[in-house]
């Protein structure tokens, strides 16, 4: 495989009137079957893929939400409704008096169980995680990459002989050798089981019995072949822009596309297309927010999935430095000490505030500019004698929410499809690393937790990304509402005036003030029109959470964010309908 920053069929042979394939290997060539790609089922798939095909428009499935009435919100009605048919049809689970659960594949719910299955007492941790071997080769991985305190990987389950809490996983069949399995730890202290299912369908293995377990695991890959599908503040505000444009960015997928988990073999990220590479490194270039030249491409399952990566892959290899402290000046976006402390990881730690922090020891520092909640333009604030790494999260660093004042060039920056364009359901987010070392750890936690990313999200992102970036280099031909960066800043602007006249009735606010800037994209002077309001209580009103929660108004609160209760956060990427409802309340919001 050739590695470098950034800088079809088989042929056919005739003999005896058949036509065969011929041999794509050489004689001293390497033959790949290790690999567990399922893409045999491809010739089915073929057969039927007119049937197969899917077509989704420009203004389709933008929300993060699926159902908001079911428990597992971001599920989609069809999604669950085809899944509780297939089981029906193959008889191979009992669904009832079940929750489905939906994933990035089962890899990704593999660690979603670790943690749920953990115990709430802390003399009970690490729980011990085992398996009968042979036992599938990336269990243990996938269980200590992050060297959690709730868990740890102990082996085989035959062995296990500790009264202890324990989760064991059954594979069954089993992966490698394809023996049906049954708990095999025999212990005084009853244990938590996964029954890890994937392989149990009709193609594999007779059907014996409907079964009925506590946990069961079923993935899309290991059914149907699609492994590239990976199944196992929502802004939505831009959706009439590609409403506009919903045609032109209409994606066809054919049963048969997309089945592998492999994008491109000859990049480092071997998991990401070509087409979804060239489509992002273009969006810089039009845009020219980053410099992205000597740089390595990593892409993630949104940009939360990347934070998790880059903090493993920024964590110290030796013990004695373990672990390192995370911080974030305050008020820093809400998720990121859920984020790093959910698994209580041994390799980092979420240590706060980073204008406060004054240890002279190793450090992550997050640099989110423009910031999530305030809109503020950002830099390092850490003061300490050890060198610190930084995470630049630049998710808002984009023409409608602040002019793009410099072509930033910083070792490390995460960027986000869903802040871009509006596009959150299609869970596509990137980094541009300049280490090959760190770049490697983030795509082999990747591959542990989710084996990449879909490919039909990825085909969508680049025909989204390739439609905005046409529309600028046709810019003398194109009218400037299919513009997409002109007709969002344009909203964004009307957006934040009528809301600034909703305050200033209200009198029960202050807001955040933005410098005027040079906009080198636009090449104008603007302000900012951040994707969200960062509002402070007058005196005398000590919670903006609770005051707003009164108007039915849903908000979150400065607690949550690292400051006082007085101040809140509020979306202005949310639909119309919501906007001017926030702005109707406010403007009749009156002081307590």
């Amino acid at each position: 495989m050739v590695v470098s920053p950034i800088n079809g069929s088989s042929p056919l042979s005739h003999s005896n009137g058949r036509t065969i394939p011929l041999s794509t290997f050489s004689r001293n060539s390497f033959v790949n079957v290790e690999k567990v790609d399922p893409v045999a089922f491809r010739s089915y798939w073929e057969k039927v893929r007119d049937e197969c095909t899917v077509e989704i428009k420009g203004d389709e499935w933008m929300s993060y939400l699926g159902d908001t009435n079911n428990l597992c919100w971001y599920m989609v009605p069809q999604m669950r409704d085809a899944i509780l048919r297939l089981h029906n049809v193959v008889g191979n689970a009992v669904t009832k008096d079940k929750f489905l659960v939906l994933g990035t594949g089962s890899s990704q719910l593999y660690q979603a169980l670790l943690y749920a299955l953990s115990p709430s007492e802390s003399s009970h941790r690490p729980i011990n995680v085992v398996a009968a071997a042979p036992y599938y080769s990336e269990y243990k991985d996938a269980t200590d990459i992050l060297q959690s305190r709730l868990f740890q990987w102990t082996g085989d389950a035959a062995l296990y002989d500790k009264d202890k809490p324990y989760i064991e996983v059954v594979t069954s069949p089993n992966n490698p050798d394809g023996t049906l399995r049954v708990p095999v730890v025999n212990s005084r202290v009853e244990g938590k089981i996964i029954y890890d299912l994937a392989y149990y369908w009709p193609q594999y293995t007779p059907i014996t019995d409907q079964l009925d377990h506590d946990v069961m695991v079923f993935t899309f890959s290991k059914c149907t072949g699609h492994a590239g599908s990976r199944i196992g503040g929502d802004p939505v505000a831009f959706r009439s822009y590609w409403e506009k444009v919903r045609d032109e960015c209409t994606v066809e997928i054919k049963g048969d596309e997309w089945m592998s988990y492999l994008g491109d073999t000859n990049n480092l990220c071997w998991y990401m297309v070509p087409q979804m590479r060239d489509a992002i490194l273009r969006l810089h270039n039009v845009v020219g927010n980053a410099v992205t030249k000597d740089k390595f491409l990593v892409l993630g399952t949104g940009s939360s999935q990347l934070y998790q990566a880059l903090l493993y892959a920024l964590s110290p290899s030796e013990s004695s430095h373990r672990p390192i402290n995370v911080v974030a000046a305050a008020p820093y976006y809400s998720e990121y000490k859920d984020a790093t402390d959910i698994l209580q990881s041994r390799l980092f730690q979420w240590t706060g505030d980073a204008a406060l922090y004054d240890k002279d020891e190793p450090y992550i520092e997050v640099v989110t500019s423009p910031n999530n909640p305030d809109g503020t333009l950002r830099v390092p604030v850490v003061n300490s004698r050890v060198e610190g790494k930084i995470i630049y999260d630049l998710a808002y660093y984009w023409p409608q929410y602040t002019p793009i004042t410099d072509q930033l060039d910083h070792d490390v920056m995460v960027f986000t499809f869903s802040k871009c364009t509006g596009h959150a359901g299609s869970r596509i987010g990137w980094a541009f690393v300049k280490d090959i070392e760190v770049a490697k750890k983030m795509i082999r936690f990747t591959q542990l937790n989710s084996i990449g990313v879909s490919r039909e999200s990825q085909i969508r992102a680049a025909k989204m990304i390739g439609v905005i970036c046409d529309g600028y280099k046709n810019l003398k031909s194109i009218e400037s509402d299919h513009l997409f960066f002109d007709y969002s800043k344009r909203l964004m602007k009307e957006r934040w005036e009528k809301f600034k006249i909703a305050i200033e009735k209200s009198k029960v606010f202050t807001l955040t003030k933005y410098p005027t800037s040079y906009c080198h994209f636009n090449k104008d002077l603007s302000e900012q029109y951040p994707a969200f309001a960062w509002l402070k209580c007058v005196e005398g009103i000590k919670d903006g959470e609770s005051y707003l929660e009164n108007l039915k108004l849903r908000t979150r609160g400065g607690e949550r964010f690292g400051v006082s209760s007085k101040y809140v956060r509020v979306s202005m990427i949310g639909t119309d309908d919501e906007f001017n409802e926030l702005c109707t309340r406010l403007s009749n919001a009156k002081r307590e």
